[in-house]
């Protein structure tokens, strides 16, 4: 039975690690670095000094109070959350996906079909950890040895059994010459949801890490129009 059509909508439309990479390499979260460390540093001189100064100039009195503005301690709490869905995809996130954007960027480093093994074998034990995971490595692994690899009946015959030894089965794969691109492909297509947890925490983290950004102009945009009006 085909598949219920909003069900596969929301599936397409559910986040990958390309998403977060795209995030995490944005303007905003670069910048927002700058404030993680600015902001505790300038606290800590104003600490130092008196909270309010008061200046007399041409007869006039100004008072100038030594206190950071709301907003800085907002920019200060988007870099925390900012920092923490980063930490999170760093450890979380595939190599193949955090390393290489594209297949030439494979081969720039000389990487070949032994490596991209390698790295699929990886992914593979992760997926197996999860509930179903075992099924869906499985299914990979029979998607992948009929796309990219050349016919070895040992190798289909236990994965038509659901053999428990995959990582033998995995090891045993050859790659055909001129498919390396697909397969790189398809490694990286299959590690792009792994992890689902690690990837709504990192959403949420720049999520709320946004959330105060997002504060911060609405801020500014009303105290322009309170003055202008």
């Amino acid at each position: 039975m085909a598949e219920w059509e909003p069900t596969r909508f929301i599936r397409q439309l559910s986040p990958t690690w390309s998403i977060l990479w795209s995030i995490s390499n944005s303007k905003i979260v670069r910048s927002s670095y700058v404030w993680f460390v600015l902001v505790p540093v300038i606290a800590r001189i104003l600490n130092n000094i008196e909270r309010i100064l008061t200046f007399q100039i041409l007869n006039e009195k100004i008072t100038i109070t030594m206190e950071l503005p709301f907003y800085w301690q907002l920019f200060f709490f988007a870099a925390t959350f900012f920092s923490l869905a980063n930490l999170v995809y760093i450890f979380r996130c595939p190599d193949i996906l955090k390393k290489y954007q594209a297949f030439s960027d494979f081969q720039k480093e000389g990487q070949t079909s032994f490596q991209l093994i390698e790295i699929y074998m990886k992914l593979i034990v992760s997926r197996m950890k999860s509930e179903g995971g075992k099924y869906q490595a499985v299914k990979s692994l029979q998607e992948f040895y009929r796309s990219y690899c050349t016919e070895d009946q040992s190798i289909k015959d236990e994965l038509i059994k659901d053999d428990c030894n995959i990582l033998k089965t995995i090891s045993k794969m050859n790659i055909i010459e001129g498919k390396l691109s697909g397969a790189f492909m398809h490694v990286r297509n299959f590690g792009e949801k792994l992890h689902k947890k690690s990837i709504w925490l990192c959403i949420a983290l720049y999520g709320i890490g946004i959330a105060f950004f997002l504060i911060v102009f609405i801020q500014n945009i009303w105290t322009v129009l309170k003055i202008s009006l």
